[in-house]
Parts: structure tokens; sequence; C-alpha cells
């Protein structure tokens, strides 16, 4: 994910989101954060969660942070936040995944796959598969 990324989840300039995290205004917003030398996205989302919490008026119903592998989406995650997060519609990757189309985009994977016999690795193949045809 970049700070580009997190910006458009959080309804943000990437300047803005800059400045929360601490990061320096130069800092290039299209270069992955795990890639950024001092940067922990994992503190980077603390210090946003922070930052809506201290200024509610700002917040946002934003989705959570998808990882930038899609190897790496959580059964703990939402269809919803997924498609969100990779800028792909929620319909488009249940088609693709061989999910029924009436899925619970808000419940978290591993529980909506559970209820059909599915795993979220279904999910994560056709994250990829949309992707790269984006490409």
């Amino acid at each position: 994910m970049t700070i580009q990324q997190v910006a458009d989840q959080v309804k943000l300039t990437p300047a803005a989101v800059l400045q929360i995290a601490g990061l320096p205004a130069d800092s290039p917003p299209d270069v992955s954060l795990k890639t950024m030398e001092g940067v922990n996205d994992e503190e980077l989302k603390e210090r946003l969660k922070e930052h809506f919490a201290a200024d509610p008026q700002t917040a946002s119903p934003a989705p959570a942070p998808v990882p930038s592998n899609p190897e790496e989406i959580k059964g703990s995650m939402t269809l919803k936040d997924v498609a969100a997060g990779y800028g792909l519609d929620a319909a488009a990757i249940l088609e693709k995944a061989g999910w029924p189309a009436d899925t619970d985009p808000t419940v978290p994977l591993k529980e909506a796959g559970a209820a059909i016999g599915r795993e979220t690795s279904d999910i994560r193949t056709a994250v990829k598969a949309l992707l790269s045809q984006e490409k």
C-alpha cells in the first residue's frame, strides 16, 4: 500500500497523511510503505486512528487498509474492505472467485467462506486475476 492509496481510503490528501504519519513532505506518494525506510505501516494505522479519534469531523467510514500483496489478504478482512482497498468491484471479485453474488460484503471473508464451504484463498486468487487484467 502506498501513501496515495492510504490517502484515497481515508479521504485525505497525501500531504495530510504524510503530516499525520510524521513523514517528510517530499516522501513519494506512489512507493509501497513496506519499502519506505523508517515507515512502520502499523504505526501509521495507529496514528491515523488517533487523528480521527481526536477530530471526528474529518473521519469518514474508511475501509481497513489492505496489504499491497493480495497474497496477504486475511480471512479477518471483509469483501467490502478488499474491494475498496484494491479499487475493484465487489461483484466482480465474487464472480471471479466463484462465490454467490449475494455474499454479505460486510462479514469477514473467513466467516462468509465457511458459510458456503469456500476459502479466503478463492478471494485472493480472484483479486490477483482482476488486478492483472487491469495492467
